[in-house]
Order: structure tokens, then sequence, then C-alpha cells
């Protein structure tokens, strides 16, 4: 009996190759003599070796099949989480940064069948932590939007 990747596994196998390619290009950034301590690198590193991470082990979760039938839930899930990625590169400069976080997380939590009314909340709580942490405390700026200021 011959074993077939399901679906799960060419999507691993994919991220596996992507994440490859992205901490090759990550490894390529230059430094830059801004007063950054960890320098522009860190953040791309980061998510190059986390998507790595992640690649292995849906691969090594995931079960030789048959074939797989994603059911109707779950491609709309993936459709949104596609859908509000698309929508924070196209509405950053408009809207700002963290307008797209705000809308970006209530969009995942939407997905991954949150209520709505929960997912706003959170989105808001994850808005102002984002903006206390980064904002206030480490006076890191954020990208403005073609309104100005805050959005």
């Amino acid at each position: 009996m011959s074993k077939v990747f399901g679906l799960d596994r060419w999507i691993a196998l994919a991220l596996f190759v992507f994440s490859v390619v992205y901490l090759y290009f990550a490894w390529m950034i230059p430094d830059a003599s801004f007063n950054d301590p960890v320098g522009p690198q860190a953040f791309p590193k980061f998510l190059g070796i986390a998507a790595l991470a992640l690649s292995v082990i849906l691969f090594l979760q995931s079960q030789p099949s048959q074939g797989h039938v994603v059911s109707m839930g779950a491609a709309i899930g993936i459709a949104t989480s596609v859908a509000v990625t698309i929508g924070f590169v196209v509405l950053m400069p408009i809207i700002g940064f963290l307008g797209c976080l705000f809308l970006v997380s209530a969009g995942f939590l939407v997905s991954l069948r949150e209520p709505p009314v929960r997912a706003v909340v959170w989105s808001v709580a994850l808005t102002a932590v984002f903006y206390v942490v980064f904002v206030t405390i480490l006076n890191t700026p954020i990208p403005d939007s073609i309104m100005g200021g805050m959005f």
C-alpha cells in the first residue's frame, strides 16, 4: 500500500522551502549603524526560524493519507486569514499601523471562530498593550498613515 502526502504535509513542505529562502535573504540584510542594539536582522531571522520550526512540527504531526478533504469551515477560515493579511498590506498606508493591528487581530480571532464581541475586546486590548509597550515605554516609532498621527 503506497502512502501519499496529505494536504497538510504539502503545506508543511511549502512552508519549509519558503522559510529556508526567507532565512537566506534575512541573513543578507546589511547591518545598519543607527544605534539599534539588535540590528535589522533580528526580527526577520526570528520569524524565519519560527516558520521553519513550525513547518517541521506540522510535517511530523501530520499523517500520510490517501487524500484530504478540507471542510467548508476550514476553507472559510483560510480565506479569511488570507484576506486579512492582504488587507493589512493594502490598508497600512491608509489607516496606519495601529488601525491595521486592530483589524488584523480582530480578523484572525474571528477566523478562529472567536465570538465577534470578544474578538473586538481582545483586539482593543492587544492594540493598547502594543502601544504602551512599544510607543510609550520603548519609544519605538510606528509608521504613520496618510491621515497622519495615530490613525
